[in-house]
């Protein structure tokens, strides 16, 4: 088996592990979306924290502290903001998840310079710059809702526009479809010629 044989058959095997990546976000942020709207219309009173005498909470890996003598709260809200913020981030890397399968499917099929590609470039860098500010709303309205829900004292939180990493694979993939356009218009004139 020659390298580029190897190349298709992994092209081919994470086609596939895209796909099922796309289906179980679209799968799972449709049941996030399902549970907010169930846990609206539960009670409060469902959702107490009673008999907890203390938590400990995790905010991204750069928040971590403990809640003691949480009383009778109800954590409905915060259930709800996760719920929430599950069910808008997934299909950012649902979409994320179908471009690259379709990427890995032109490879495969030996045309990994076909115009579609530098296309779904483009829509995933679009994808990742709009999630540098989304991901960002969403951890800071989950954050408050906590901070709130649980009466945390002496925690402020710091609004950051956007989450600079992604903002800048965004850019980087913004690049890259421009590569691949140009590639695809040497493709092109180098079939023409032959």
């Amino acid at each position: 088996m020659n390298k580029q044989e190897k190349v298709k058959g992994l092209a081919g095997t994470l086609y596939i592990i895209f796909k099922v990546f796309f289906w179980a976000a679209i799968i799972f942020a449709a049941a996030f979306a399902l549970g907010a709207l169930l846990t609206v219309f539960l009670p409060s009173d469902l959702m107490k924290t009673a008999n907890i005498e203390s938590m400990r909470l995790s905010l991204g890996s750069t928040i971590s502290f403990s809640i003691g003598d949480l009383g009778d709260v109800s954590f409905k809200p915060v259930l709800l903001a996760i719920l929430i913020s599950c069910a808008v981030a997934l299909p950012l890397f649902a979409a994320i998840c179908w471009q690259l399968a379709g990427i890995l499917k032109t490879v495969k099929e030996d045309r990994p310079f076909a115009d579609e590609n530098a296309k779904r470039l483009m829509i995933i860098g679009i994808v990742l710059l709009n999630a540098s500010w989304i991901f960002k709303v969403i951890e800071t309205v989950t954050a408050s809702v906590i901070i709130t829900a649980f009466s945390i004292p002496n925690i402020s939180i710091s609004y950051n526009i956007v989450d600079s990493t992604i903002l800048f694979m965004g850019l980087l993939v913004l690049i890259l479809a421009g590569v691949f356009k140009y590639g695809s218009y040497l493709q092109n004139e180098y079939d023409a010629t032959l």
